[in-house]
């Protein structure tokens, strides 16, 4: 019976050190430089679609985005689901005036905060950040001088190898062809 109860606890405490781990630390991290947003392959509208991806084009070169660090943390610990978080700097000349009236506190987005911890920001508690448009899958936020362009997105399968990782994320964002 005890040995019964201390495999429970060892389970309980896996499972949270697992949610712990998801939220915190990327499965793969890359930064990428000349650029371009790939069609997601969804059940819209091309129409709709070519919308959405013109509209995030424009908002880019809108904050003179050059370079994305791209992070893939898993969204869950026990099934194969994935958020992608792509971070650009914004250019310092640019004014971010009037960009949302949404503030959302900083505090209940762990995952949000990894990820500016990762790209040098250094997030604090009581921070805020904006929600400046949502594109069906693609979320784009803004926190002081950071634009981030998150989705969340299920895979069949887990993503085990650097490979796969890195093909996963070219299904949304991969350099522009010369």
């Amino acid at each position: 019976m005890i040995t019964f109860a201390g495999f429970f606890i060892l389970g309980i405490g896996v499972i949270v050190y697992n949610s712990y781990k998801c939220a915190r630390i990327p499965v793969y991290q890359t930064v990428i430089t000349d650029f371009e947003i790939q069609p997601l392959k969804i059940k819209v509208s091309k129409d709709l679609h070519a919308e959405m991806l013109v509209e995030i084009q424009k908002i880019i070169e809108q904050f003179e985005i050059k370079t994305l660090q791209c992070f893939i943390f898993q969204g869950h610990s026990q099934r194969p689901s994935y958020l992608v978080n792509m971070v650009g700097k914004i250019s310092d000349n640019k004014t971010l005036a009037n960009i949302s009236e949404q503030k959302l506190p900083l505090n209940d987005h762990t995952i949000l905060q990894a990820t500016l911890k990762l790209c040098g920001a250094n997030p604090k508690e009581d921070d805020s950040f904006f929600e400046l448009n949502v594109l069906w899958i693609h979320k784009i936020l803004i926190y002081k001088n950071y634009i981030i362009i998150s989705m969340s997105v299920s895979n069949p399968t887990y993503l085990n190898s650097d490979a796969e990782k890195q093909a996963f994320l070219e299904k949304f964002i991969r350099n522009k062809k010369r």
